[in-house]
């Protein structure tokens, strides 16, 4: 019987599919060409060095130790891959504290997790151990600070659609001071 576009498909009508059911065209939908944020395209494995992230898990990889001035809670949780990977590196690293720089690229080789750690690591320049961990955890602070950083400019970018003359008084205060919060959070006091 040919295929004739209607919802089923004729797994019968193929050698070597005897006792598998017809799958219907709804739930092949549903399950490998969903609409969901899972198939839109997660470009974080590829290395970036402007990528806060990435130079984390550079740094983390080079110094796994770093990992004690993280806890997972202040983490952002992004759903990339990246940003994952970073979570599982901590925790790994949590769970075995005497963890080396071997044993995590181990860990994770033959992934393209592996692959992205491996060039990462190799990209960051070796410093002493101070200049590693002043920039870990200045990078870190950069990390966890830009949620409440995307948030305090979303509500400054609407406040200034508004006239300032047409804003209320507390609307006035409330713009001084997202103005003070977006200044200390980029560093720019």
């Amino acid at each position: 019987m040919p295929y004739d576009g209607t919802d089923e498909y004729p797994v019968g009508d193929y050698p070597g599919t005897a006792g598998l059911e017809s799958l219907s065209f709804s739930e092949s939908q549903s399950a490998d060409f969903g609409t969901s944020t899972e198939a839109i395209i997660d470009n974080s494995l590829s290395p970036s060095r402007a990528n806060r992230i990435h130079r984390l898990l550079g740094l983390l990889v080079l110094d796994p130790k770093l990992a004690q001035h993280v806890t997972l809670a202040e983490l952002p949780k992004r759903q990339q891959r990246d940003s994952e990977l970073l979570h599982a590196c901590v925790e790994q690293i949590a769970n075995e504290p005497d963890t080396s720089t071997a044993t995590l690229l181990g860990f994770w080789y033959g992934t393209p997790e592996g692959q992205l750690l491996t060039e990462l690591a190799g990209r960051e320049a070796l410093e002493d151990d101070e200049g590693r961990e002043a920039l870990f955890t200045a990078l870190l602070k950069q990390v966890v600070n830009e949620a409440t950083l995307a948030e305090r400019r979303a509500r400054f970018n609407q406040l200034k659609t508004t006239s300032y003359a047409d804003l209320s008084a507390d609307e006035k205060r409330e713009l001084l001071t997202l103005t003070q919060e977006i200044r200390s959070l980029t560093g720019r006091n």
